[in-house]
């Protein structure tokens, strides 16, 4: 029992031994030894163009839309357009009552008529009340020299005379008065007319513009009142891109100045300049609504979704690619090539676009080269080798 003991423990220990014979021997560096250069690639900063932009998704809309209404109440006697008809401006769309406002109108234009009429009778009656108040103030004028002068006239016949003539003139001042009324009825039925032909324009809903009809609202037969939507219109003049845009930034967004890259169906649409901002921003969302006309644009359907890439700010700077911006000891930092070594520069990074960084304090590295690989394992003097 022990001799097999004494055996197991004498292999074991010849494993052992074989095992650590194949390990390779590790190599110490010898005293004093340069550490290995690290290879890295330089460039120095280059002025370019720098754009702080919020990436936001969009929808377009048509350029013009409308919601044509009834402007007057009554049943709906015919729609002439259906949905994905194209209309042009001022084609009739739709009429509403134009039967009974054909009666009204017809009755309106006789009132004018009779009105009229009694306008020219009001006026042959003043002729003949200026007639009779002549006559009667020659007469008046004569008995009273008469009576005055020779008094051969008696009193009682001047009398008659006298009260003949103010009889006239009250008559005279009537018939003046019934034409006064009679020109403010023809007026007022004047006006009636005009009514009742507005209403009868305003029966007609017509196109305000080339487009085509997007929705159908109402059906002949129902009954509509003004502000009832009938028909809804979309242009064919183009679309326009409208985007909803966080409250931070409304200052920033300048129409007519502030540009936006869009992208819609798949491909990039172009550069537009911003041609309305909404007056407030709304109090629940903390958003507001930013249009882009893209003129041009008329192949897109109304309600796609866009992408917009709204530029808030923009500038020329110097700048290097965002790898060669490295952390050390809790600030930004490049690391500059001098003398085969490297060494770290503290800098301050403006705003990061398309691989870039722009440096807000480039004069001091102005022809510098700038380690933008390899600078991973870069401490203050790291021996360097530049590559191409």
């Amino acid at each position: 029992m022990k001799i097999g003991r004494l055996f197991m423990c004498l292999l074991a220990g010849g494993v052992a031994t074989a095992v650590s014979s194949c390990r390779p021997a590790r190599r110490s560096a010898p005293s004093g030894a340069s550490p290995a250069a690290v290879k890295v690639r330089v460039a120095p900063p280059v002025e370019r163009e720098f754009r702080e932009v919020a990436r936001l998704h969009g929808v377009l809309r048509a350029a013009r839309e409308a919601r044509l209404a009834a402007r007057v109440a009554g049943p709906l006697e015919q729609v002439m357009v259906d949905v994905g008809d194209t209309v042009t401006n001022g084609q009739p769309l739709f009429v509403v009552d134009r039967v009974a406002l054909g009666h009204q109108l017809e009755m309106a234009r006789q009132d004018l008529r009779v009105t009229e009429a009694g306008v020219e009778e009001a006026r042959a009656a003043v002729r003949r009340a200026e007639a009779a108040a002549e006559k009667a103030s020659v007469d008046h004028e004569r008995l009273d020299r008469l009576y005055r002068q020779d008094g051969v006239v008696a009193r009682d016949l001047w009398e008659k005379a006298a009260l003949a003539h103010r009889e006239a003139a009250a008559a005279l001042d009537h018939a003046v008065a019934a034409l006064a009324l009679a020109e403010a009825r023809r007026e007022q039925a004047a006006a009636a007319l005009g009514i009742a032909g507005r209403r009868w324009d305003d029966s007609t809903g017509v196109a305000p513009f080339d487009a085509v009809v997007a929705a159908r609202l109402a059906e002949p037969g129902e009954y509509v009142g003004p502000g009832t939507s009938v028909v809804v219109l979309k242009g064919l003049d183009g679309v326009e891109a409208r985007v909803h845009v966080p409250a931070a930034w409304y200052e920033l967004v300048r129409p007519g100045r502030t540009t936006a890259e869009v992208s819609a169906g798949g491909r990039r649409l172009g550069e537009f300049p911003v041609s309305q901002r909404a007056g407030a921003v709304h109090p629940t969302t903390r958003t507001f609504e930013v249009r882009l006309a893209l003129p041009g644009v008329t192949d897109l359907a109304d309600g796609l979704a866009c992408e917009v890439a709204l530029i808030l700010n923009r500038r020329r700077a110097a700048g290097v690619p965002v790898s060669a911006v490295g952390l050390r000891g809790g600030g930004m930092v490049v690391f500059t090539v001098e003398d085969g070594r490297a060494r770290p520069r503290a800098v301050r990074a403006g705003i990061r676009d398309q691989g870039h960084v722009e440096l807000l304090d480039a004069a001091g590295l102005a022809g510098a080269q700038i380690v933008v690989e390899g600078q991973t394992f870069l401490e203050d003097g790291t021996p360097v080798e530049v590559v191409p």
